[in-house]
């Protein structure tokens, strides 16, 4: 959150400028101590509104990035046409240049194969997962509390979580990101 004094850059949905470069990953330079950080969104295709409001409260009012699968067309193109490989393939990439997980959690959940997925692969690759548990929810998996993941109940400790991920400085107006041409003989993006 902005503190008085402050400015801050306003995050970008990585998503998007996926889709506004379709022969170009956009992708984050995660070496560079001025880059922000970017929150991959997991969650059930059916709570994508409860999601993107959530995406843009930690883009507007904490500036760092997110990645919403509702932007990245060639995703949702993979899934129309149950492309599989291709939709794994995306989840590796993207979450490999994404610093955080988090996952909206609601009743519809549990029906989802690919939020377990998402947040082992997150696990494994050591990138901190956190779940925001919506209040209509009574469903509340035991993994979403493994290797130390927060579980949030309230949009406020969900904003005490955000205000403490900064990269002990603040996220810099010049952070620069970084385009890598998509080769897909000499390349896994």
């Amino acid at each position: 959150m902005l503190i008085s004094g402050d400015t801050m850059r306003q995050g970008k949905n990585v998503a998007e400028e996926i889709k506004n470069e379709p022969y170009r990953r956009y992708l984050y330079d995660q070496s560079s101590k001025s880059s922000g950080l970017c929150f991959f969104i997991s969650h059930k295709n059916e709570d994508s509104d409860a999601a993107l409001e959530i995406g843009n409260h930690i883009m507007n009012d904490f500036g760092y990035n997110i990645y919403l699968d509702l932007f990245d067309e060639a995703l949702q193109v993979a899934d129309q046409n149950n492309d599989v490989e291709t939709i794994v393939k995306s989840i590796h990439n993207v979450l490999k240049y994404s610093t955080h997980l988090l996952c909206v959690v609601t009743e519809k959940s549990k029906e989802s194969w690919w939020i377990p997925y998402e947040i082992g692969f997150a696990q494994a690759n050591n990138k901190k997962t956190a779940s925001l548990k919506l209040k209509a929810s009574e469903y509340l998996p035991t993994f979403l509390r493994a290797n130390g993941s927060d579980v949030f109940y309230t949009v406020k400790e969900l904003d005490a979580y955000l205000t403490k991920q900064s990269i002990w400085e603040p996220v810099s107006p010049e952070a620069e990101y970084i385009y890598f041409q998509y080769d897909s003989a000499s390349s896994d993006i």
